[in-house]
């Protein structure tokens, strides 16, 4: 199981206690490796710990949980807002929150918003691993002489032809007919 290492960013002692507490007896699969009372403490950890998860409060002294959105964005957090205003939920998905759970959280919504954090570190991780095959491959292809023949079907078999002797193709429906320098 992958675990997910996460913070809390909260200005209020018992909204971060009661979270932590949920997080621990309903998602073990999240580790809480810190707790900031503030944007710019939250901004701290972000800049000294690798972070997947953010579990952030909007309304804090001191500034304002969108704030910290370029910042969790440049270290790929995943954020998930805990508030107590239901008026800034627009806000929160024009800003790619994944999920926005109102206090006192309950613990279905809390536990599906970590599923689709999940989800969305699952798919991020396998379009980067197709970036890097396709990054490879055209590496490979770069470094290779020019392809100077192709494999074409024919007959019961397959031919090898020089590009060179290709005159034209000509479509035929779900067809490509070759012409080559031979009259083939």
């Amino acid at each position: 199981m992958t675990i997910l290492k996460a913070i809390i960013v909260d200005d209020e002692e018992f909204a971060r206690s009661s979270l932590f507490f949920l997080l621990q007896q309903n998602c073990p699969q999240v580790e809480i490796t810190g707790i900031a009372r503030s944007v710019a403490e939250a901004k701290d950890i972000l800049a000294h710990h690798p972070i997947d998860l953010i579990f952030l409060d909007i309304a804090m002294p001191g500034g304002n949980g969108f704030e910290l959105i370029p910042d969790a964005q440049k270290h790929n957090a995943a954020v998930i807002f805990t508030t107590a205003y239901d008026q800034y939920a627009l806000k929160a998905i024009k800003a790619n929150a994944l999920d926005y759970l109102l206090k006192p959280i309950d613990i279905d919504e809390l536990k599906i918003a970590v599923d689709k954090v999940f989800q969305h570190i699952k798919r991020f991780k396998g379009q980067n691993e197709n970036d890097e095959r396709i990054n490879n491959l055209a590496s490979s292809l770069s470094s290779r002489s020019e392809i100077r023949k192709l494999t074409l079907p024919y007959g019961q078999g397959f031919k090898m032809i020089d590009i060179d002797d290709i005159i034209y193709i000509e479509a035929d429906s779900n067809y490509s007919i070759v012409h080559l320098n031979n009259h083939e």
